[in-house]
């Protein structure tokens, strides 16, 4: 899949439970995240043991994925650079040429989308 956004073309690209997300900003400076399905849980902390484990946790995998196609473009990428790849708000303000602010209330708004899914 490819969006384009502001001034950046991302690209989500899925390989063997491995999510890729690329950009290209105005300057053609690429950059690539990596998120694995490990890193998803990691930061759920939960961690399958056995077979029931692990068909609940694909359950909940995608009950989560679902939670984030709710997102805006915006949101998931400002989420997943921020939670998943530890990028500061500072950074991802410069990186896309806004302040902290705007950072900050989007992702503070996602994550509150993505509760508000989950609870449901």
């Amino acid at each position: 899949m490819q969006y384009e956004i502001d001034n950046y073309i991302l690209e989500y690209i899925e390989v063997e439970n491995k999510y890729y997300i690329s950009f290209l900003d105005s300057v053609n400076n690429k950059c690539r995240l990596e998120i694995t399905e490990e890193q998803i849980y990691n930061k759920l902390k939960v961690q399958p043991q056995n077979m029931e484990d692990r068909y609940l946790k694909s359950l909940e995998t995608n009950k989560i994925r679902k939670a984030l196609d709710t997102l805006t473009d915006t949101q998931y990428r400002r989420i997943m650079l921020h939670s998943i790849n530890k990028y500061s708000i500072r950074d991802i303000a410069k990186i896309e040429n806004v302040t902290k602010n705007q950072i900050e209330k989007s992702i503070k708004l996602g994550n509150k989308k993505i509760k508000k899914f989950l609870e449901n």
